[in-house]
This record gives structure tokens, C-alpha cells and sequence, in this order.
């Protein structure tokens, strides 16, 4: 498509930043991008899977690299991809070391790196009084990396995460959105001070309402200060299948659809490719019409009400009309055209679009329903589509108030998509405990390849797993370790034994 299509009014304005030769910001289509999950040493099972990630249209390309050994690795992979005529950019994905960001940033074209965990050390406690100086420290730390990305043309993102903010941070913040934004704002101000303006931002979380609060306080931060970095959108960890698809349309959608996101990525345990037609089709939200009020105008922060929402049914429609509901004091909103009045009230909510197909009929009621949900007290949610049956709708509209935190009636399972620090079966184990906890109702379970982002991430699961070496796993209970090494042949049943005490 023509850039043209995606420069309409409502597309927020960012700097436009080149990875390679592509480019990325408000002038370009909104840009899709996955993660390999083979081993970064492996170099044709990697290339392969960067072949068939292309082909399915990914246009970006995330590799992780624990070590320096991966970092040196990347070379050999750009040059076999070279060979298959596949010049699409890499991103090197760098934790805790900054020598691996600085060997990576000579081979691709991006380097993404996590202030929680890139100069930090956990255990270290920061008094206020000592902040510039820490500062300071951090500047000499990250001004290598910066060098070799002018030298080389390399981008930098700076990625927070919601479950691994510096002590430092949350010392002060707390694990909070504005803690998340700070230390990105953080990092933006050390590279513009070393003249480094190649950079691309973004708020991660495994909450839906937290990955899409940062954001939006992102943007107006950056709007404040006068630059506005494109920003990449993506809901970590949002777990497997149906769950995970929910979970991340919520997020990315509702955001795109407000104007805001310019890369995407989303995450979904298992095979990379799977992601991808997700991805597709969540950028053609942003063709779509912009929901027509601005959040931050309307309410800085969202709602903290949790109503208990009321799912309506195909078959109630003749019970709960227009006409009905709003002399009740109930106002109706349709997708994909939402609309508002001076006085709310009670907000009732019906999403009834037949001219879409299944698949993308799902993703829009996750983007519109969670731009209002999370904004006005609403107590109704009503999806209709022809080409769904009742129970399908109502399904669908139970899990995405799931996904929100709105309602619950199920069990919540974060798990991370998996990458080359992965060395145990995060989707074989995830699908067992499903099984085993399918009975169920209200659990949060974490089910994490590796301890980078694992504990952080899945800090408010009542129960967890965090891979710990090559097919072990530890325990742990509301955030705290419980057992270490337990063999992938036990865990579940390890895990299972603690739930029932």
C-alpha cells in the first residue's frame, strides 16, 4: 500500500527513523515485525526461520542475544540471508550486557535494549542524592553502544518492560506507567546528550491496561518535550491460541486505532510465524475510522472501576434496543462508528458490523471494546456478526472482559513466546497445565521460557514457572522462588501440587 494511506489525520506525527532502508514513523505504513525462537548459534535454522517469517510478510526481524558468542553470531546470518536475496532488517535483542549490544550493533541494522536490566544491577540501592551520579554512570556505560550505532547507522529501541524496571526506578516510581516512561525518558535523554537521535521507543507489559496507559503517557511525554520517536506496540507474554490473539489485539488494536503505534509485534507462544496474520490484520485497523474523542483529553488515567459487566446475547437483541436502553440511561455506541453525549451516564456497549470477515470481526471488537471499556463505566457489552454463531459472541465477549480484567470467569496464563535464551518447552508445558486447570477459575499462572524478563514479568501470578537451563524449570508463588531445577518431566505436576495446597 501507498503511504499515503496510512498519513490520514488521525495517525499521530512521529519523527521518521530508517531501519536500514526501511522506514519507520507517521509517513510509512505501520510496520510488522516477529521473533525468531531458534538457537542465534544455529545459523540455517535461524535463517530459515527468517525465510519463512518474510514470506508470510514480517518486515522485521528480532533476534535474540544472550551472549557475545550470539552477538558475533549475527554476522553469519546476515550473510546466509544475503545469499537468499533476503535483505530484510535484523534486530539484535540485548539484556544485562552492553558489550553483546556493542558487537551486535556492527552486524544489523537495530539493536533493542531494556534500561531495567542494561546497566542496573539488581541488589543496588540508589538515594536520591545520588541519581545525577548514576546518570553519569550510565552515560559512560551506553556511549560505546551509541558510537558504534553512528558508525554503522544502527538503530536503538529502548524498550521498558513493566516486569524488570531498575531498583532504582522503582525506588522511586514503583512498578508503575510513569516508572516505565521515566526510565525510557531516561534513556532518551543520555543518547540525545551523545547526539543520537536514531531511536525508537516502547512500553511493554503482560497487562493490557498497563501496556496501553504507558504508551499513551509516553507519547504525551515526548509531545511535552517536543520529539516524538515512533513508538513500537506489543503486549508481552500474552500467552497461546485464542487467549493470546485476545490479548494482544486488545492492546495493539485499541492504541492503533486511537493513532498511536508504529511497529508492532505480537506475541504469541509458539511458532513466530503464527504471529504474523495476526499482525496483518491488525494494521488494517489503522485504514479503519479513528475513534472519534481523545482519551487524554476526556481522562488522564483509566478507569478503576470494575463494574460487573452484563454479556448479551444475539437472541436478548429484542429485549435491549436503542430506544430501550437510553430512556433506561443507557447510551449505545456501534462499531466501527462510536459516538458520545455530554452526560454518559451508563454506558452500554454494542458492536454489530456483518460486512467483516470472522477473523477480523474478532479483532475489531477487541480494539473498540477496549478503547471504551477501559475509559467509561460501562456495564453492557453486545456483539453481534452474522457470520458468528450466539455462543461464539458471547465467548468472545467473556474473554475479551477476561483480557481486561473486567470480569473474570476464567484462568489467566502468561506465557512468553519464546526465544533463543528459551531452552525447555514453554508451549508443551503451557498446553499441559491448561489442561490440568481447565476446572479451574481466577488463577494467574506464569509459564516463562527464561529468568531475563520471567519473575518480573509474571510478578502478580498467584502461581509460576520460570525455565532455569536446558529442560529445567523453578517454582515459584505469588513472586516468590519456591523450588529451583525441577525437571520439565515433573514440573507440571509440581506446579499442580502447589495450587492444590
Amino acid at each position: 500500500m501507498d503511504n499515503n494511506n496510512y498519513g490520514n489525520a488521525f495517525r499521530v506525527k512521529t519523527k521518521d527513523v530508517f531501519i536500514g532502508n526501511l522506514g519507520v514513523g507517521s509517513s510509512f505504513p505501520v510496520r510488522i515485525q516477529s521473533m525468531t525462537n531458534t538457537d542465534t548459534l544455529d545459523t540455517m535454522s535461524t535463517v530459515n526461520q527468517c525465510l519463512e517469517l518474510v514470506e508470510g510478510g514480517c518486515e522485521i526481524v528480532r533476534i535474540a542475544c544472550p551472549s557475545i558468542k550470539h552477538a558475533k553470531n549475527l554476522y553469519n546470518i546476515k550473510q546466509e540471508l544475503k545469499k537468499a536475496n533476503c535483505f530484510v532488517p535484523l534486530i539484535a535483542d540485548v539484556h544485562f550486557n552492553p558489550k553483546v549490544a556493542e558487537i551486535a550493533a556492527q552486524f544489523v541494522e537495530k539493536v533493542r535494549i531494556n534500561p531495567g536490566n542494561y546497566i542496573d544491577k539488581k541488589g543496588e540501592f540508589y538515594p536520591q542524592e545520588e541519581s545525577s551520579f548514576q546518570l553519569e554512570k550510565a552515560t559512560k556505560s551506553i556511549e560505546p553502544l551509541i558510537q558504534q550505532c553512528k558508525k554503522h547507522d544502527t538503530v536503538i529501541r529502548i524498550g521498558s518492560n513493566h516486569g524488570s524496571l531498575s531498583e532504582r526506578i522503582l525506588h522511586k516510581y514503583g512498578n508503575t506507567p510513569e516508572g516505565m516512561v521515566f526510565s525510557a525518558l531516561e534513556f532518551i535523554d543520555i543518547c540525545e546528550s551523545l547526539d543520537f537521535y536514531n531511536l525508537i521507543v516502547s512500553m511493554k507489559s503482560s497487562k493490557v491496561d498497563i501496556m496501553i496507559q504507558s504508551s499513551r503517557l509516553l507519547l504525551q511525554k515526548m509531545k511535552e518535550r517536543g520529539t516524538v520517536y515512533p513508538i513500537h506496540l506489543g503486549v508481552t507474554e500474552a500467552g497461546s491460541g485464542k487467549e493470546g490473539i485476545i490479548k494482544s489485539a486488545c492492546g495493539i488494536g485499541a492504541l492503533l486505532k486511537e493513532g498511536i503505534g508504529d511497529t508492532i509485534r505480537v506475541s504469541l507462544t509458539g511458532s513466530p510465524v503464527q504471529e504474523i496474520p495476526v499482525a496483518k490484520n491488525l494494521v488494517s485497523l489503522c485504514n479503519g475510522e479513528k475513534i472519534r474523542f481523545d482519551f487524554f483529553n476526556e481522562q488522564q488515567k483509566l478507569s478503576t472501576k470494575k463494574p460487573n459487566f452484563i454479556v448479551v446475547g444475539n437472541t436478548a437483541n429484542a429485549d435491549i434496543n436503542k430506544e430501550k436502553t437510553e430512556k433506561d440511561g443507557f447510551i449505545f455506541a456501534s462499531s466501527l462508528n462510536f459516538f458520545k453525549k455530554e452526560k454518559m451516564g451508563k454506558f452500554a456497549l454494542e458492536i454489530n458490523d456483518n460486512s467483516l470477515t470472522k477473523e477480523v470481526f474478532v479483532l475489531h471488537c477487541c480494539a473498540d471494546a477496549t478503547a471504551i471499556l477501559l475509559n467509561y463505566s460501562s456495564s453492557v457489552l453486545q456483539l453481534k456478526n452474522t457470520q458468528m454463531t450466539e455462543e461464539e459472541t458471547v465467548s468472545l465477549s467473556f474473554d475479551i472482559l477476561q483480557a481486561l480484567s473486567l470480569r473474570i470467569t476464567a484462568n489467566e496464563y502468561i506465557a512468553c513466546p519464546t526465544c533463543a535464551r528459551t531452552l525447555c518447552d514453554v508451549e508443551g508445558v503451557l498446553e499441559e497445565i491448561k489442561n490440568a486447570t481447565s476446572e479451574t477459575q481466577g488463577l494467574i499462572i506464569g509459564v516463562m521460557g527464561c529468568i531475563v524478563n520471567g519473575p518480573g514479568e509474571m510478578a502478580d501470578a498467584d502461581f509460576g514457572i520460570v525455565g532455569s537451563g536446558k529442560n529445567k524449570f523453578n517454582l515459584f508463588q505469588n513472586g516468590i522462588q519456591i523450588k529451583t531445577n525441577i525437571p520439565q518431566s515433573k514440573v507440571v505436576e509440581e506446579l499442580l501440587s502447589l495450587i492444590k495446597k
